[in-house]
């Protein structure tokens, strides 16, 4: 693999150079993620190989950040001309649960940023329907080249020999700390000498490792998650979670018709509007039309296609 090389000058702190590889180039938030695709890449794998590998990789790399538990989007145009937007963002719990059962379980958790302190509600209560690890899959399975394995690979490596945090990382870590040092077995990942890791510091999660190491013997996301996703749904019946099995084995990945707009001549793929959203991307067209400048623009005469 090549690298591009280090650019003259001192770099923005938590700047991550890219990894440059014939006939690509892969960003990413952490050095760790970049390194993981632009190996995969760089083995013969393609784009939606390289971006699989990215998201396991960043699960581990940047645990303040992403996470299998999430969900996500995947905007896809495959050299044979295919569009695609692959939605597997996170979906409302409950399913097979009686009304009324049970009230969900909160606690409320104060994040102190910068300017201002935001309150979030934590605990199982808050826990939806996981769905990144399901499109991960998909996406590998309808448009990867590569065997699962040696997709997984860099991730699986890197939670079992650990990623070394960069400033950036470790700042979002330790804005997290009330959230992250509520329960012993996720303090015991990131504050396991009893204070939070800082920069520099080497950040593991064998557990993490091991499940990945079992993702490829496994088909499909339920099938990757065996008696984990049990040990879950247990967990969330006894702490006062939303989330069951049926929700697990439910979810499915939604693929849909991206949404076409045009910007100085070119044409712009992006999300389609799911209920209710606001209809802002078409604005491209009107926004930013010279450098350093960008106008409101004013409200559509007739509401446009894309609207309707």
């Amino acid at each position: 693999m090549a690298r591009s090389p280090t650019p003259p000058g001192p770099r923005p702190p938590g700047l991550v150079a890219p990894a440059l590889v014939a006939p690509g180039l892969v960003a990413a938030g952490h050095p760790a993620v970049a390194e993981a695709a632009a190996g995969v890449l760089s083995g013969g794998g393609n784009a939606y190989d390289a971006a699989v590998a990215a998201g396991f990789a960043g699960a581990v790399a940047e645990p303040g950040l992403t996470s299998l538990a999430g969900g996500g989007f995947l905007l896809a145009r495959t050299a044979a001309g295919e569009e695609v937007l692959f939605d597997f963002f996170v979906d409302t719990p409950g399913r097979g649960r009686p009304d009324g059962e049970r009230r969900p379980r909160f606690e409320a958790v104060d994040v102190r940023f910068p300017a201002a302190v935001q309150r979030f509600h934590c605990g199982l209560g808050s826990v939806a329907v996981p769905g990144a690890m399901a499109g991960y899959l998909h996406v590998h399975r309808r448009l990867g080249r590569l065997p699962l394995d040696a997709v997984v690979a860099p991730a699986a490596r890197l939670a079992a020999e650990g990623v070394v945090l960069p400033p950036r990382q470790a700042a979002v870590l330790a804005l997290l700390e009330p959230i992250l040092r509520r329960t012993p077995e996720v303090e015991a990942l990131f504050a396991p000498a009893g204070r939070m890791l800082a920069a520099g510091e080497r950040f593991s999660n064998p557990e993490l490792a091991d499940f990945l190491a079992r993702i490829p013997s496994r088909p499909g996301p339920a099938g990757a998650a065996g008696a984990d996703a049990d040990r879950l749904v247990r967990a969330m019946a006894e702490g006062g979670g939303l989330l069951t099995a049926a929700d697990l084995s439910s979810y499915r990945v939604i693929e849909r018709e991206p949404l076409a707009t045009s910007y100085r001549g070119r044409r712009v793929l992006t999300n389609p509007h799911r209920r209710s959203a606001a209809a802002s991307s078409p604005s491209l067209s009107t926004c930013c039309r010279r450098p350093g400048r960008c106008r409101r623009p004013a409200p559509p005469s007739s509401p446009p296609r894309w609207w309707r």
